[in-house]
């Protein structure tokens, strides 16, 4: 599997790690991470697994693709590699270069979604050019998969695969126990313009004139972290809006709060939504491209909004804060449609589109 970089904590990250203790169950996996900084991970893969970084240094696209490319081919060589999962635009190029010519299969991993890319020149620019080199694609949702194989009209239904992210076996063997007098909302992910921390301020000012023995905590690192801190006490939010930092043990939170929330402008299928849910909580979050469709269920264990329609978000939050009731409600129904996230459904999606690539003659 290759990324850009796997040094840095995301969602993708953790996903590749809950695959790779899977994957090295019944194959030799090599986990590649193009650049970055090994002092600063914070996750560890298998021990099973090979880990290597090709690129000393959190370094900018433009900075690896030949010289990454180069590293790779070698690697791919001398470790006889079969299939290569390309995970996210930003390792198509080096992934495409370093296999052209050789007999490796090459699969491209998309974790947020075509329409979303498409929206930055450089990212569909790689898509556009690099995927029809690609043997498979592998969405992370079927809405996102139509739009792949409409974008993409040479491609045989085959050859895109939708496969969705699985929940950690641990949060649905736990017993679920959401604290219903808990006047806490959390939010997790990465502190970066995608998930809509500006808008989640403006919301923020709206519930907490109302709703003031409440707070909003928010879990993660990122680009905007300082800046957005800086807006929540130049908005004299910071007795109600705390930013919590990285967690390392981020699902033993959840149970201490009473919803959880998402901004997101897009996603590709958000592991944070899926976790608060099989731990049971109500979720409230924009009806962004692509995922929350996927997970939420409107009016049933949460509320979908309108992307960028703040008013309509910060109403439907405080429903939630004011009816004990309906958070309830919502809660026991949050795992009622989990079984199509559950681990060994998904397991054999990837095992079926390894056997077929292994049984190909190429595409």
């Amino acid at each position: 599997m290759v990324k850009e970089n796997m040094t840095i904590m995301d969602g993708v990250v953790r996903v590749l790690d809950l695959l790779s203790r899977e994957f090295v169950l019944e194959y030799e996996v090599h986990m590649i991470s193009i650049c970055g900084k090994k002092s600063q991970m914070q996750t560890t893969f298998s021990p099973k697994c090979y880990f290597k970084i090709l690129k000393e240094g959190n370094l900018p696209l433009k900075n690896t693709i030949m010289s990454g490319a180069i590293e790779l081919r070698k690697y791919l060589k001398k470790k006889n590699i079969d299939i290569v999962f390309s995970v996210g635009g930003s390792s198509l190029p080096v992934s495409i270069l370093a296999t052209r010519g050789m007999k490796i299969k090459t699969v491209f991993c998309e974790h947020i979604n075509f329409t979303a890319a498409s929206q930055d020149r450089i990212d569909s620019l790689i898509r556009r050019l690099l995927v029809p080199f690609a043997n498979r694609i592998v969405t992370l949702t079927e809405q996102d998969r139509d739009v792949y194989l409409k974008s993409f009209g040479k491609r045989q239904e085959n050859e895109v695969v939708s496969i969705h992210n699985w929940v950690d076996e641990k949060l649905l063997t736990e017993n679920v126990s959401p604290n219903k007098h808990s006047q806490k909302i959390i939010t997790v992910g990465r502190i970066c313009e995608q998930k809509g921390y500006k808008e989640l301020l403006d919301i923020a000012d709206m519930i907490f004139k109302h709703y003031s023995t409440w707070r909003w905590d928010i879990y993660g690192n990122g680009p905007q972290f300082e800046e957005i801190q800086k807006e929540i006490v130049e908005r004299k939010l910071e007795n109600h809006v705390v930013m919590m930092g990285n967690c390392k043990d981020i699902y033993n939170q959840y149970s201490e709060y009473a919803f959880y929330a998402m901004t997101s402008q897009y996603e590709g299928l958000p592991m944070v939504l899926l976790e608060a849910k099989a731990k049971g909580l109500p979720l409230v979050s924009y009806d962004c491209m692509t995922g929350p469709r996927e997970i939420v269920r409107d009016e049933i264990d949460g509320f979908l909004i309108p992307v960028g329609n703040k008013e309509e978000f910060a109403r439907k939050a405080m429903k939630l804060m004011e009816d004990e009731t309906l958070r309830q409600k919502f809660s026991m129904e949050a795992r009622n449609n989990l079984s199509k996230f559950k681990k060994e459904k998904i397991i054999e999606q990837w095992r079926k589109l390894i056997v077929g690539l292994e049984d190909s003659k190429g595409v």
